[in-house]
């Protein structure tokens, strides 16, 4: 999957612009941006022109990973997933509750790229 990558230092954010088709490892490389001096930086990940060939067990274990991952090093700043389509719209929903149901509730999907810039503002 191709992506595109904006580190904005001064605001503390990664905004990351996919298309193509959406991967679990894609997924897993763009979880991983976060890390070093990026660990708590707000992630604006738009996923509208992506083609997703994720699967539910995968989705299972990219939760379990974050889940891991916040136990032993705790929260992460604020992840919005931006799927305009609806079936990516319908696995990132199934993602985000599987987190919130694992007590993770700085991950959230919208529709549009307006609607989770003003959740990650209201930081």
């Amino acid at each position: 999957m191709p992506f595109v990558v904006f580190r904005d230092r001064a605001r503390r954010r990664l905004d990351v612009s996919a298309n193509g088709t959406l991967t679990f490892d894609d997924f897993a490389a763009i979880l991983g941006l976060r890390t070093g001096d990026a660990r708590d930086y707000t992630v604006l990940f738009d996923v509208s022109g992506v083609a997703p060939e994720v699967s539910a067990s995968q989705v299972h274990s990219a939760t379990d990973r974050v889940k891991e991952r916040t136990e032993r090093e705790g929260p992460r700043g604020r992840f919005a997933i931006v799927a305009a389509e609806e079936a990516v719209f319908g696995l990132a929903l199934a993602y985000v509750q599987m987190c919130q149901r694992a007590g993770i509730d700085t991950i959230a999907v919208f529709s549009t790229r307006e609607e989770a810039e003003r959740w990650l503002s209201d930081d």
